[in-house]
């Protein structure tokens, strides 16, 4: 049995469906019946409807101990797929709680257990570090305190150092770093609101550099390594080519057939916008829609090699362009049948 946390969220649905249709009995956490209802839905709109019916679920949360110990009884391996991405000051304590005490609460919790499973952390090339030179990052590289690291990006790196701890403690395992995940599902909550938010026109577009990398085959790592119980205590990057998030934002709106962003305002003009819409929420108490940290993320320049898991998992992460050929039609289905 696998067991599975963050199983309703974006990612989540696409580690059920790998390992079902491996032949791996899967157990995932969900909190509220609208997780289960959107787990459903994403997995009817990826042609998988058969998925939902073999998960064995079960209700509760991250800071609830009797609902990790439900999900974990009898569990050989762990997914911690669970975790809060925000870019927002107010969201700070909910990362905290969500992604280092959640992740401390799962390592404790799987230490307890005999025999112990084997524990795949699905962590963040955040966690990674991002520092002032624009060097190319593997899993080599460091953690370095920077301005340009997000609250989001420390949050993670201090839930590695609990799987890091569990590792030392007993537990077998690893840890993947995805960089910037697409999927079906979720289009107006996770990373994939990128594309909702090009189809509905939004304007604007930096000169920044980042990865995107497909669900599924990051899913497709985690089962790899899963499995391949010899390979221990390691970090696997999985990210496709580095693109610009001009030319991935132009790719998302050709791949919809909307207009592309038009527009990439100077740096002094985001930093004086995340400063306005700080005002402007502290009164309105809204959440931004624009924050520091999403202005550094967007002139950011961040590389990442792969290589390292393609050789050793035998996963190709596929490009932008591959991935939106694939998501573009489900986004635009979905978008026909809630019209």
């Amino acid at each position: 049995m696998i067991a599975i946390t963050g199983a309703t969220g974006l990612l989540g649905v696409y580690l059920l469906a790998e390992f079902v249709q491996h032949g791996h009995a899967a157990r995932g956490l969900y909190r509220d019946d609208a997780g289960l209802h959107r787990a459903k839905h994403v997995l009817e709109l990826l042609g998988m409807e058969q998925v939902f019916a073999k998960v064995h679920w079960v209700q509760g949360s991250l800071e609830d101990p009797a609902s990790i110990d439900a999900l974990l009884e009898g569990a050989s391996g762990v997914i911690h797929a669970a975790g809060t991405v925000s870019f927002s000051p107010k969201a700070r304590r909910t990362l905290e709680r969500t992604n280092i005490t959640g992740t401390e609460s799962m390592v404790n919790a799987a230490l307890e257990l005999e025999p112990r499973p084997r524990f795949i952390q699905i962590s963040s090339v955040a966690a990674l570090g991002r520092s002032e030179k624009e060097e190319v990052i593997t899993e080599a590289s460091h953690w370095t305190d920077s301005a340009q690291n997000s609250h989001y990006a420390y949050t993670k790196f201090a839930a590695e150092r609990e799987v890091w701890r569990g590792f030392e403690e007993g537990l077998t395992g690893a840890i993947l770093n995805p960089s910037i995940i697409l999927g079906a599902g979720s289009w107006e909550t996770s990373s994939a609101r990128l594309i909702h938010t090009v189809y509905h026109g939004f304007p604007f577009y930096s000169e920044g550099v980042n990865s995107v990398v497909d669900a599924g085959d990051v899913a497709r790592s985690a089962r790899i390594l899963m499995e391949r119980s010899e390979i221990n205590h390691q970090r696997f990057i999985t990210a496709g080519p580095p693109i610009s998030y001009r030319n991935l934002l132009f790719a998302i709106a050709d791949a919809l057939g909307v207009k592309r962003p038009r527009y990439s305002p100077p740096r002094w003009v985001s930093g004086l916008a995340w400063r306005l819409e700080a005002v402007r929420t502290f009164f309105t108490r809204t959440e931004p829609m624009l924050t520091r940290e999403t202005v550094l993320a967007g002139h950011g320049k961040s590389r990442y090699d792969a290589a390292r898991a393609r050789e050793v998992l035998g996963v190709d992460f596929k490009d932008a362009q591959a991935i939106l050929s694939s998501l573009a039609p489900l986004f635009l289905k979905d978008q026909r049948e809630r019209s």
